[in-house]
């Protein structure tokens, strides 16, 4: 059992107590490294999906709620990106309960994949944290006769929405996903029976 886990920005703990100058505070909390940024969101995804390879019974995210500063909403009430890397999450483990054996080809990459309790569709959440790559290859094997259905991405921009402007491709049993910039970022990728469109 973890009792507390929580990302925390490279400053360290500068800017997360009251006691810190307000400049030093912003910037725990605003932008892609805050503690509501994308950053926090990959990272928060990374580690969730990484549990499940791990002999751990249970684990607090600390702050999972929807006041103060530690939880899922930004000092302004609005949703941050750390509670859409929670959705993506929650939706892999109820919606594609059939876990499937995934390798994390990068050590900035992290795979959680499943497959729904009716066999009908199949899910890969794909997490870069922090990876500077422009485009993602992925090795996805026992799939063949299927296609991919659709592609949501969290990215500084998006909050787990379908883009289309982002391309991404499943040919061959090579998924290729694009990011918008360099950085974090977190792809929720379903895969349905069919040939490709």
């Amino acid at each position: 059992m973890i009792n507390e886990w929580h990302f925390i920005p490279d400053g360290g703990w500068n800017g997360l107590h009251n006691s810190d100058s307000s400049e030093s505070v912003r910037r725990a909390h605003e932008g892609r490294g805050s503690i509501n940024g994308i950053d926090s969101a990959a990272f928060t995804a990374a580690v969730e999906s990484r549990f499940h390879d791990t002999p751990l019974d249970s684990s607090f995210y600390y702050g999972c709620g929807f006041s103060g500063n530690w939880g899922y909403r930004t000092q302004y009430r609005a949703l941050n990106k750390v509670y859409f890397a929670m959705k993506a999450v929650g939706e892999m483990v109820t919606g594609y309960p059939r876990r499937v054996r995934t390798a994390n080809p990068l050590p900035e990459l992290t795979l959680l994949g499943g497959v729904a309790a009716d066999g009908r569709s199949a899910a890969l959440l794909v997490t870069d944290y922090r990876g500077e790559s422009p485009a993602l290859d992925i090795d996805v094997r026992g799939l063949d006769g299927w296609r991919l259905e659709s592609v949501r991405v969290l990215d500084d921009a998006r909050d787990l929405v379908e883009d289309k402007s982002l391309a991404a491709s499943f040919e061959g049993g090579r998924l290729r996903l694009a990011k918008a910039e360099p950085g974090s970022a977190v792809f929720l990728v379903r895969f349905v029976p069919g040939e490709s469109r």
